[in-house]
């Protein structure tokens, strides 16, 4: 799914694809928190000059992992 979605720029997700992705997998995923946590994973590669930041399929695994995870049930299993 990752490659598929990332089209052009192999094994890169831009802030439009990043979004495009998450939705289809998890459609109950709010825009908003999908939206700010990227530009927090981003921030860094913005700083060094890069004017359009992407995320690699690590970094969007470890976004998604995060937006999917509801809290309440994480605590119960890593108890």
């Amino acid at each position: 799914m990752f490659e598929k979605a990332a089209g052009t720029s192999i094994g890169q997700l831009d802030e439009f694809e990043v979004m495009q992705l998450v939705k289809k997998l998890n459609n109950g995923v709010a825009s908003t928190r999908v939206r700010q946590r990227f530009k927090e994973m981003t921030l860094a590669k913005k700083n060094t000059g890069d004017p359009h930041p992407t995320l690699s399929s690590i970094e969007f695994l470890d976004l998604f992992k995060e937006m999917s995870t509801r809290p309440e049930i994480y605590f119960l299993l890593v108890r």
